[in-house]
């Protein structure tokens, strides 16, 4: 492959991406996630953007909400028992 070869499979490569030819087939779940994005995207007053997590629901959501929790709990203990660690992490 020469170089004027590489320079056009270059441009073309550009121009599909820029002129979105390249259609991307995304799975239901995708399409969902895409759509709670668009529709949940927010901007606080700071100029922030505030977007929701996908949350898929199934079993093993709960299993890890239970994981969650119990980590959410060790962690508040630790904190309880370290004030001073509590107190420097409020304003990070």
């Amino acid at each position: 492959m020469t170089a004027i070869d590489d320079l056009n499979s270059m441009l073309n490569w550009f121009w599909e991406i820029e002129h979105n030819i390249t259609q991307q087939q995304f799975s239901i779940e995708e399409q969902i996630c895409e759509k709670l994005f668009l529709q949940g995207i927010k901007r606080n007053d700071k100029g922030r953007f505030i977007v929701a997590l996908p949350i898929k629901y199934d079993n093993s959501s709960k299993i890890s909400r239970e994981i969650a929790l119990q980590r959410f709990k060790a962690l508040e203990r630790h904190l309880i028992a370290r004030p001073d660690i509590y107190t420097s992490s409020i304003f990070m």
